[in-house]
């Protein structure tokens, strides 16, 4: 562990091993003791580096019978029972080191993960929530903040779980193990949420709301509409539910009124929330299949300003305006898309094809070229995420 690779070389940079020129002669005890401790210490630091933990322990519980009042030898055992999956032998030794040391901020941090990793939350959180931000070392950190989500969660203190996620997650953005525990403490805390609100207002409508996205999760559509139609009927102006409606529909499978019904609930949406930028987004699409470029244009162009990040807005405005012969005025919204989705191909590619209409060979290569890097970035993702979940692919035993 980095953790304790670094704080054994600091202990040892201020050992007092070493010999030191004295002008009176030193017994014989003495010196034997010295050179005990020296060769005791040696074997004890090639067990560190070797992270061979029951060897450390060993090492490091002879040194601390030989020099007991050196307080460096019980840290250092301490760290090695923690190292070693034992965190409740780190923390006597921890405590005793603490009452001649109580300055040593190390000892403290591993004293919170110890308690924690042992189940004695009440007494690791308030150690836990001091060192998180204190600590340096990448490995401690992740240590003190994942045992101080997991205690807090167990204590019932949401907030803090979410205040160590937060740090967590600035100090460590990529760590797998951060990002799995976020996940599944964001799902609980949605199941508690879910749970106090249906004890607490079981007959509002937010519970019917509840209930209707979890049916239509289940693809159970015609149950998720009636779900949000009871919504409508308690709360007749209550903006989102008629969009809901309209997607749900258009998810659901089709029949011969499913495009016009949506669009009745998409227009209705827009009458009790004119700023739904969503709503304006699918009637253009809807326009545009049906290659009605002019109200495309007017729906794509009034979500893109509804919303100026709503790259999908600009990209269709863009490939409206050139579907309708007006090149360079799709410029405008497919260079925005660009701006906002570099890594985009789709927006690379109806950009290409607005210059290449425009007659702008040059600015329509470079897109092509941007159109293509953008895609082999885009699968080589794809493929690594693959192989992540699903391992290699697998070949064909050859025929007998």
């Amino acid at each position: 562990m980095t953790v304790v690779r670094t704080l054994l070389a600091a202990l040892i940079a201020t050992s007092t091993f070493a010999a030191q020129p004295e002008t009176q002669r030193v017994p014989d005890t003495t010196i034997q003791r010295r050179q005990s401790v020296a060769e005791q210490l040696r074997l004890a630091q090639e067990a560190f580096r070797r992270e061979d933990w029951p060897a450390a322990i060993r090492e490091y519980e002879k040194l601390v019978k030989i020099a007991p009042e050196r307080t460096e030898f019980q840290f250092q055992l301490a760290v090695a029972h923690y190292s070693s999956g034992q965190p409740q032998e780190a923390v006597p030794i921890l405590r005793k080191v603490l009452k001649s040391r109580s300055d040593l901020s190390s000892a403290r941090d591993y004293l919170g993960a110890s308690l924690a990793e042992s189940g004695n939350c009440r007494e690791a959180l308030p150690l836990l929530k001091k060192s998180v931000s204190r600590v340096t070392d990448s490995h401690l950190r992740q240590s003190v903040g994942l045992s101080g989500v997991r205690c807090a969660m167990a204590l019932g203190d949401t907030d803090e779980a979410v205040d160590f996620l937060r740090q967590l997650k600035r100090a460590l953005p990529d760590d797998p193990e951060v990002l799995y525990l976020s996940a599944h403490v964001y799902s609980d805390l949605s199941i508690r949420a879910s749970q106090e609100l249906l004890f607490k207002a079981p007959g509002s409508y937010q519970v019917r709301l509840l209930n209707a996205e979890a049916l239509e999760t289940q693809g159970r559509w015609n149950d998720a509409a009636a779900e949000y139609r009871q919504v409508l009927a308690q709360n007749p102006s209550l903006p989102g539910i008629h969009y809901r409606l309209g997607r749900l529909l258009l998810s659901a499978p089709k029949t011969e009124s499913t495009l016009e019904d949506a669009r009745r609930e998409f227009e209705a949406e827009l009458k009790i929330d004119p700023g739904n930028a969503g709503a304006e987004y699918v009637l253009g699409e809807m326009a545009r299949k049906a290659r009605q470029w002019p109200q495309a244009i007017e729906r794509f162009s009034k979500a893109a300003r509804l919303d100026p990040t709503f790259a999908d807005a600009f990209i269709g405005w863009g490939k409206s305006l050139v579907a309708a012969g007006q090149p360079e005025l799709a410029l405008v919204p497919l260079e925005a898309a660009v701006q906002l989705q570099r890594e985009n191909p789709v927006a690379h590619f109806q950009l290409a094809t607005a210059y290449r209409r425009a007659g702008r060979k040059e600015e329509a290569d470079r897109e092509f070229a941007l159109h293509r890097q953008t895609s082999d970035r885009a699968r080589q993702r794809n493929e690594s995420i693959q192989r992540a979940v699903l391992g290699p692919p697998q070949t064909a035993e050859p025929p007998d």
